[in-house]
Protein backbone atom coordinates (compact mmCIF):
# COMPACT_ATOMS: atom_id res chain seq x y z
CA UNK A 1 0.00 0.00 0.00
CA UNK A 2 1.42 3.26 -0.75
CA UNK A 3 2.22 5.65 1.98
CA UNK A 4 0.66 8.93 1.97
CA UNK A 5 1.64 11.44 4.05
CA UNK A 6 -0.31 12.26 7.48
CA UNK A 7 -2.24 15.58 8.12
CA UNK A 8 -2.09 16.48 11.74
CA UNK A 9 -5.16 18.32 13.04
CA UNK A 10 -5.76 21.54 11.45
CA UNK A 11 -5.39 23.66 14.45
CA UNK A 12 -2.97 23.09 17.38
CA UNK A 13 -3.78 23.57 21.00
CA UNK A 14 -2.39 27.10 21.03
CA UNK A 15 -4.71 27.69 18.17
CA UNK A 16 -1.53 27.43 15.48
CA UNK A 17 -2.22 25.82 11.96
CA UNK A 18 -0.32 23.26 11.78
CA UNK A 19 1.06 22.18 7.77
CA UNK A 20 0.94 18.80 6.73
CA UNK A 21 3.94 16.57 8.42
CA UNK A 22 5.13 13.16 7.24
CA UNK A 23 5.06 10.45 9.74
CA UNK A 24 8.72 10.35 9.69
CA UNK A 25 9.15 13.75 11.06
CA UNK A 26 7.57 12.09 14.45
CA UNK A 27 9.38 9.05 14.76
CA UNK A 28 7.90 5.58 15.21
CA UNK A 29 6.49 6.44 17.79
CA UNK A 30 4.10 9.21 16.29
CA UNK A 31 2.92 7.90 13.58
CA UNK A 32 -0.49 7.75 15.69
CA UNK A 33 -2.84 11.09 14.71
CA UNK A 34 -3.98 11.10 18.22
CA UNK A 35 -0.80 11.61 19.70
CA UNK A 36 0.66 14.42 17.60
CA UNK A 37 -1.55 17.36 18.91
CA UNK A 38 0.59 16.43 22.62
CA UNK A 39 4.03 16.11 20.34
CA UNK A 40 2.94 19.70 19.01
CA UNK A 41 2.07 21.24 22.44
CA UNK A 42 5.16 20.23 24.06
CA UNK A 43 7.21 21.74 21.05
CA UNK A 44 5.41 25.36 21.41
CA UNK A 45 5.66 24.99 25.32
CA UNK A 46 10.00 24.49 25.09
CA UNK A 47 9.80 27.66 22.52
CA UNK A 48 7.60 29.85 24.84
CA UNK A 49 9.97 28.76 27.83
CA UNK A 50 13.22 29.39 26.29
CA UNK A 51 11.59 32.61 25.08
CA UNK A 52 10.97 34.14 28.21
CA UNK A 53 14.11 32.95 30.08
CA UNK A 54 15.88 35.07 27.26
CA UNK A 55 13.55 37.85 28.22
CA UNK A 56 13.48 37.10 32.00
CA UNK A 57 18.09 37.71 31.39
CA UNK A 58 17.44 40.88 29.65
CA UNK A 59 15.66 42.39 32.11
CA UNK A 60 17.85 41.38 34.69
CA UNK A 61 20.67 42.99 33.06
CA UNK A 62 19.21 45.80 32.87
CA UNK A 63 18.40 46.18 35.97
CA UNK A 64 21.39 45.33 37.19
CA UNK A 65 22.84 48.42 34.81
CA UNK A 66 20.54 50.89 36.37
CA UNK A 67 21.65 49.73 40.19
CA UNK A 68 23.10 52.72 42.25
CA UNK A 69 26.63 52.35 42.79
CA UNK A 70 26.64 53.77 46.19
CA UNK A 71 23.91 50.87 46.68
CA UNK A 72 26.73 48.46 45.83
CA UNK A 73 29.15 50.47 48.06
CA UNK A 74 26.94 50.31 50.86
CA UNK A 75 26.09 46.72 50.66
CA UNK A 76 29.60 45.49 50.82
CA UNK A 77 30.05 47.71 53.47
CA UNK A 78 27.41 45.94 55.00
CA UNK A 79 28.69 42.67 54.36
CA UNK A 80 32.26 43.53 55.32
CA UNK A 81 31.68 45.02 58.78
CA UNK A 82 28.77 41.68 59.41
CA UNK A 83 31.87 39.41 58.76
CA UNK A 84 34.00 41.54 61.23
CA UNK A 85 31.81 41.62 63.77
CA UNK A 86 31.25 37.60 63.44
CA UNK A 87 35.35 37.05 63.56
CA UNK A 88 36.01 38.99 66.36
CA UNK A 89 33.56 37.21 68.73
CA UNK A 90 34.48 33.61 67.93
CA UNK A 91 37.98 34.76 68.53
CA UNK A 92 36.82 36.36 71.80
CA UNK A 93 39.15 34.87 74.32
CA UNK A 94 36.97 32.09 76.86
CA UNK A 95 36.39 33.94 80.83
CA UNK A 96 38.89 32.84 83.12
CA UNK A 97 37.45 30.33 85.48
CA UNK A 98 38.52 30.43 89.09
CA UNK A 99 38.59 26.78 90.63
CA UNK A 100 39.46 26.04 94.01
CA UNK A 101 40.18 22.45 95.72
CA UNK A 102 39.46 21.89 99.54
CA UNK A 103 39.99 18.86 101.47
CA UNK A 104 38.05 18.99 105.15
CA UNK A 105 39.96 17.64 108.24
CA UNK A 106 36.84 16.43 109.97
CA UNK A 107 34.68 15.52 107.15
CA UNK A 108 37.60 13.30 105.45
CA UNK A 109 35.52 15.28 102.09
CA UNK A 110 37.21 16.79 99.07
CA UNK A 111 35.75 19.25 96.50
CA UNK A 112 37.19 20.75 93.05
CA UNK A 113 34.93 23.11 91.95
CA UNK A 114 35.24 25.76 89.18
CA UNK A 115 32.89 28.94 90.84
CA UNK A 116 33.15 31.47 89.15
CA UNK A 117 33.88 32.34 85.16
CA UNK A 118 35.04 35.85 84.39
CA UNK A 119 32.36 38.32 85.94
CA UNK A 120 29.94 35.75 87.03
CA UNK A 121 29.37 33.41 90.09
CA UNK A 122 28.20 30.11 89.23
CA UNK A 123 25.12 29.40 91.12
CA UNK A 124 25.30 26.05 91.64
CA UNK A 125 29.11 25.79 92.28
CA UNK A 126 28.06 27.91 95.34
CA UNK A 127 25.32 26.13 96.67
CA UNK A 128 28.01 23.07 96.71
CA UNK A 129 30.18 25.11 98.17
CA UNK A 130 27.39 26.37 100.83
CA UNK A 131 27.09 22.82 101.63
CA UNK A 132 30.71 21.57 101.80
CA UNK A 133 31.52 24.26 104.28
CA UNK A 134 28.51 23.30 106.52
CA UNK A 135 28.83 23.50 110.17
CA UNK A 136 29.93 19.39 110.59
CA UNK A 137 29.08 19.13 114.30
CA UNK A 138 24.96 20.24 113.16
CA UNK A 139 24.86 19.57 109.59
CA UNK A 140 23.33 23.89 109.21
CA UNK A 141 23.77 24.89 106.25
CA UNK A 142 24.51 28.67 105.32
CA UNK A 143 24.85 30.68 102.36
CA UNK A 144 29.02 32.02 102.46
CA UNK A 145 29.79 35.42 101.19
CA UNK A 146 31.55 34.81 97.73
CA UNK A 147 34.43 37.29 98.68
CA UNK A 148 35.26 34.53 101.13
CA UNK A 149 35.89 32.32 97.70
CA UNK A 150 37.63 35.29 96.08
CA UNK A 151 40.01 35.98 98.85
CA UNK A 152 41.18 32.35 99.24
CA UNK A 153 41.75 32.26 95.17
CA UNK A 154 43.79 35.10 95.43
CA UNK A 155 46.04 33.72 98.55
CA UNK A 156 46.85 30.49 97.30
CA UNK A 157 47.83 32.37 93.71
CA UNK A 158 50.25 34.85 95.59
CA UNK A 159 52.04 31.89 97.06
CA UNK A 160 52.04 30.04 93.51
CA UNK A 161 49.69 27.26 95.12
CA UNK A 162 46.57 28.04 93.16
CA UNK A 163 46.12 24.28 91.90
CA UNK A 164 46.79 22.69 95.17
CA UNK A 165 44.29 21.52 98.03
CA UNK A 166 43.02 23.64 100.70
CA UNK A 167 42.66 22.04 104.35
CA UNK A 168 39.57 23.58 105.80
CA UNK A 169 39.66 23.12 109.80
CA UNK A 170 36.59 25.20 109.70
CA UNK A 171 33.76 27.01 107.79
CA UNK A 172 30.78 27.75 108.90
CA UNK A 173 29.00 27.64 112.63
CA UNK A 174 26.15 27.82 114.27
CA UNK A 175 25.39 29.83 117.44
CA UNK A 176 25.40 26.54 119.12
CA UNK A 177 28.77 24.93 117.95
CA UNK A 178 30.34 28.90 118.52
CA UNK A 179 29.22 28.83 121.93
CA UNK A 180 30.55 25.03 122.71
CA UNK A 181 33.62 25.83 121.43
CA UNK A 182 34.29 28.86 123.38
CA UNK A 183 33.05 27.89 126.24
CA UNK A 184 35.07 24.60 126.01
CA UNK A 185 38.48 25.68 126.74
CA UNK A 186 38.91 30.18 127.14
CA UNK A 187 41.81 29.60 125.61
CA UNK A 188 40.80 28.20 122.28
CA UNK A 189 40.59 31.90 121.00
CA UNK A 190 36.73 31.55 119.50
CA UNK A 191 35.24 34.84 119.60
CA UNK A 192 32.09 35.52 121.01
CA UNK A 193 30.38 37.47 117.89
CA UNK A 194 32.43 35.31 115.19
CA UNK A 195 32.21 35.66 111.60
CA UNK A 196 31.87 32.03 111.35
CA UNK A 197 28.21 31.88 112.23
CA UNK A 198 27.80 34.53 109.53
CA UNK A 199 29.79 32.41 106.65
CA UNK A 200 32.36 35.02 106.04
CA UNK A 201 35.35 33.53 107.79
CA UNK A 202 37.18 30.04 107.22
CA UNK A 203 39.98 28.37 109.23
CA UNK A 204 42.77 26.77 106.77
CA UNK A 205 46.06 25.35 106.36
CA UNK A 206 47.86 24.47 103.34
CA UNK A 207 50.20 21.55 103.05
CA UNK A 208 53.91 22.32 102.61
CA UNK A 209 53.38 25.65 103.25
CA UNK A 210 54.13 27.21 106.62
CA UNK A 211 51.32 28.70 108.34
CA UNK A 212 53.74 31.78 109.49
CA UNK A 213 53.92 32.00 105.67
CA UNK A 214 50.48 31.51 105.22
CA UNK A 215 49.78 34.58 107.52
CA UNK A 216 52.07 36.48 105.83
CA UNK A 217 50.69 36.39 102.75
CA UNK A 218 46.83 36.93 103.86
CA UNK A 219 47.88 40.10 105.84
CA UNK A 220 49.29 41.42 102.38
CA UNK A 221 46.35 40.81 100.87
CA UNK A 222 45.16 43.50 103.26
CA UNK A 223 41.90 41.95 102.67
CA UNK A 224 40.07 41.09 105.75
CA UNK A 225 41.09 39.80 109.40
CA UNK A 226 43.61 37.76 109.61
CA UNK A 227 44.16 35.10 112.86
CA UNK A 228 47.28 32.98 113.41
CA UNK A 229 46.97 29.97 115.44
CA UNK A 230 50.59 28.98 115.97
CA UNK A 231 49.85 25.91 118.37
CA UNK A 232 47.03 24.69 116.54
CA UNK A 233 48.49 25.03 112.95
CA UNK A 234 46.04 27.12 111.08
CA UNK A 235 45.48 30.55 109.80
CA UNK A 236 41.71 32.31 110.13
CA UNK A 237 40.62 34.51 107.33
CA UNK A 238 37.90 36.61 106.73
CA UNK A 239 35.95 39.39 104.88
CA UNK A 240 35.23 41.33 107.67
CA UNK A 241 37.40 44.90 108.18
CA UNK A 242 41.12 44.67 108.05
CA UNK A 243 42.36 43.60 111.81
CA UNK A 244 45.00 40.82 112.89
CA UNK A 245 45.95 38.96 116.08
Amino acid sequence: MEERPFRAASTSTFGVASAPVPGWFFGPTLTNPNRVDSHLTSMLLFEYSKTNLVQGRQTFSTALRRVSPTFCFLLALFLSLATLGHTAESAAPSPREYRLRFYHTHTGERLDVVYRRGDQYIPEALSALDHYLRDHRTGDVRHFDPRLFDLLHDLTASLGDSSGEIDVICGYRTPWSNEFLRTRNPHTGVAQHSLHMQAEAIDIRLPGILTSELRDAALRLHRGGVGYYRSSDFVHVDVGRVRHW
